[in-house]
């Protein structure tokens, strides 16, 4: 058996496994003790699944018929969008497609190919991570994801740009039962300052329902951010879950693993840690201070003010949402 971390990988709508996990290259190489299991999702799109366009979603993918056919350029989604942006609803009355085909695909995957360690979903994907999370901890939420086949849970979920249900389609009452996710469950949620697919108040108040979660943002849009700091961070926090390790506590977010921010003094970069570097090449905080030996807790990296770098750098103001979609587009055009 292998002795890496495995993260099971669901992609966004209009993605696929083979697209998500070029997205995430980077970040597979900075983190050479976890495998990313990336999962197509089983629904096959075409033209009239969409509302946006393809560049809007970040897909470089393709609708035409040769698109279609190739599992490198099909447009997938775990279930479709109903009219109106009522698919949770139409889910509810029996009349959405993919959704319960959806449940039954994930079950027999993880039934077949055990076990993970974590999930981690973007976008939609991210939504259909925190469901499979809650049937895997009660498993008689949904008929399609049997308790007499148990499914060894996770020990952490990650999502990056995705939300809750019932709360962003008030069409869907029949996911109250899913939340709170438990308190067992560590659960890190990514945001994006920027985003215009889903606002930053949806995935807050993803994460408010998750019993154990954490909320770390960055400055750009709907994608998985990938900088430097962002990939150290990554690296650490996910080899934190291997064996012996701290289960994500501890970890300081991503700011700390930013060596330089143009015109920001160098001091004002420095957290209140000395790094230190594990066998697997993880960069942890230290137990003590260096200057004074006193010890650190989560609660000292949570109230530090990791952000007065940014506050003082005065960095350049947000992109104006015309401007942010137009360099989207262009940044996914083959």
């Amino acid at each position: 058996m292998s002795s890496k971390l495995r993260v099971l990988a669901l992609c966004g709508f209009a993605q696929n496994a083979w697209v998500f996990s070029k997205h995430m290259a980077g970040i597979q190489k900075a983190c050479p003790d976890v495998e990313f299991v990336f999962l197509d999702p089983p629904v096959v799109l075409k033209h009239a699944d969409f509302r946006e366009t393809l560049a809007v979603l970040n897909s470089p993918l393709v609708l035409d018929e040769r698109g279609l056919d190739d599992p490198q350029t099909a447009p997938r989604a775990w279930w479709r969008f109903g009219p109106d942006n009522k698919e949770y609803y139409e889910a509810a009355r029996g009349r959405m497609t993919g959704f319960d085909e959806a449940i039954a695909y994930l079950h027999a995957y993880l039934s077949h190919n055990p076990p993970f360690d974590g999930v981690l979903g973007f976008s939609q994907g991210g939504v259909a991570a925190t469901l499979l999370c809650a049937m895997i901890s009660n498993p008689n939420l949904h008929p399609s994801f049997p308790a007499s086949e148990a499914i060894v849970p996770f020990k952490f979920l990650i999502t990056c740009g995705s939300f809750i249900p019932y709360t962003v389609h008030h069409f869907a009452p029949q996911f109250v039962p899913y939340f709170p996710l438990p308190a067992e469950l560590t659960s890190l949620h990514i945001i994006g300052k920027n985003d215009i697919i889903v606002r930053e108040e949806s995935s807050r108040n993803l994460a408010a329902h998750c019993l154990n979660s954490r909320v770390e943002c960055h400055e750009g849009g709907h994608f998985v951010p990938r900088k430097a700091n962002w990939r150290a961070f990554f690296n650490a926090y996910l080899s934190s879950f291997l064996p012996g390790g701290t289960n994500g506590h501890g970890i300081p977010p991503p700011i700390a693993f930013q060596t330089h921010i143009k015109g920001c003094p160098s001091h004002l970069l420095t957290p209140p840690h000395t790094p230190t570097s594990s066998s697997s090449g993880a960069t942890f905080p230290s137990d003590t201070n260096s200057e004074n030996g006193t010890s650190f807790t989560d609660t000292d990296i949570e109230t530090h003010d990791w952000s007065i770098s940014v506050n003082n750098a005065k960095p350049r103001a947000c992109w104006h949402v015309g401007t942010y979609v137009k360099a989207e587009k262009a940044r996914f055009r083959f």
